[in-house]
Formats: C-alpha cells, structure tokens, sequence
C-alpha cells in the first residue's frame, strides 16, 4: 500500500527543512568562481560583445569617429538535473527512529552540494589538458571555452584579428610562479586587440597542505617569507586564498 505525503505533513515539512540544513553545511568553493544566476531554458546561449576600444580625436568641425564593437565568441551551456532518494521504512517511523530520518535528509542534502562543488571544479580540474572529461555518471561534459580551446591554454585566440594570448604557467607556486601569473594578466586582450587591464585578486589551490601553507605565508607575513633580510611583503593582504577540496580528484 503506497504511503502519500498528504498523511504525514509534519514529515515532509521537516524533511525539507533538514535536507537544507545539509545543503547549506557545505562550504561554497568552487561555486565562488562562476556568475551564478537561475534561468528557465534547457540550453542556454552566453555571448560576448566587447567594446569599439579607444577614442578617438575629434578635430574642430568633424564629426565623431563611430566606434565599432566587436563580437566575440558564444557559449551554450545546458542545465542538468541531479539527485539522491533514501528509503524511508515502516519501522523508521513506527519505532520513532526521527533522528536516523534527520541524518538521512541531512545527507541528501550534503550530496547534491558537493556534487555541485565537484562538477563546477572539474571544469578547471580537466580544463589544464583537454576540452572534455568523463564525469561519474559515465557522461561526456565539455570544458572548453568559448574559443573551443582549453580553458586554460597558451594561444586563446580572439576574434577581431589574428592575435593571441595565454593564461597559462608551468611554475609551481613560489614567488616566481606567482609573478609570472601576474604578468599573465598584463598580456591579455578583447576582440579588438586592446589590453584588458584587470587586477587578480584570489589566488585558487587545491587543498595540499604544502601549497596551501606556501600561499599563507604569502599572504599573510609580515616580513617577505622567501628572503633572509625579511623585507616587507608586497603580497601581504593582496590576495584571497581560495581552496577547491576536490581540485585533484
């Protein structure tokens, strides 16, 4: 004999309320990284139009020069459902095991937040080497840019003319890494071959603790951590520190 939600009202109203408690017991990581907004379409087009560049001169009775914005590339991301179900048995709820029920939401809860958290960051996971991966559910999921290139590659193209630019280093995290990110965002362009000057300002790790202390310690010193004069660290208090649990699985 099927059991209706309509007969156990105090139920499904608590389990609602435990599955969140789940949900929100999750740190947000990855989540952090991406423009998150709710939107209604199956598959959605994301495009991008950059602006006509400079200015320029206007001499005394001349007209204005008309700008011309570029378009750039377009992605169509598709939304997919996800979920968990736990049985909730006649013994449960005869023998008043409600705190057996409570974890079960609880843990409902707990899983699709960390799946959300593991597809948004295997999209930098996989996006260092391919344009592509298998997730767990054996299905194929993009994570190319809109160029159809690696999210994080050495010759992005752009669309206004035939130059390139790279966001990607083969440093380990050290001083020398860390500046040669740095330059990385004094090289990048919009469609129309114009510097885009943008400032970083979180640095994103797994969760080794080797790299995770050497990030702090950046970070947050007093004194320079990587020489023995212990000058003034230029990096303290420069960067937010951002670590992704499931960045090396």
């Amino acid at each position: 004999m099927p059991i209706l939600t309509s007969e156990f009202n105090d139920l499904v109203k608590n389990a609602k309320v435990k599955w969140r408690e789940g949900y929100e017991s999750v740190p947000e990581a990855a989540k952090k990284i991406y423009d998150v907004y709710n939107t209604s379409e199956k598959t959605s087009e994301h495009s991008q139009i950059d602006g006509p560049g400079f200015a320029k001169r206007k001499k005394e009775g001349d007209r204005y020069k008309v700008g011309s914005p570029i378009q750039g590339y377009t992605l169509n991301l598709s939304q997919t459902r996800i979920g968990l179900t736990e049985a909730i048995t006649w013994e449960m709820r005869k023998y008043d095991k409600y705190r057996e029920i409570d974890k079960k939401m609880r843990m409902l809860g707990e899983s699709t937040a960390k799946r959300m958290e593991l597809d948004l960051t295997h999209q930098l996971t996989f996006g260092v080497g391919a344009t592509s991966y298998t997730n767990l559910d054996g299905e194929t999921i993009s994570c190319a840019s809109a160029d159809a290139q690696q999210i994080i590659d050495t010759d992005h193209p752009i669309t206004g003319n035939s130059n390139t630019f790279s966001n990607k280093i083969t440093d380990s995290f050290s001083r020398a890494g860390l500046e040669a990110a740095e330059d990385k965002f004094t090289q990048m362009f919009d469609n129309n071959g114009v510097k885009v000057t943008v400032q970083p300002d979180t640095i994103i790790t797994g969760d080794d603790p080797t790299v995770c202390n050497a990030v702090t310690e950046f970070i947050a010193s007093q004194g320079a951590p990587d020489t023995a004069n212990r000058a003034d660290n230029v990096y303290k208090g420069r960067y937010e520190h951002l670590k992704l649990p499931y960045l090396a699985t």
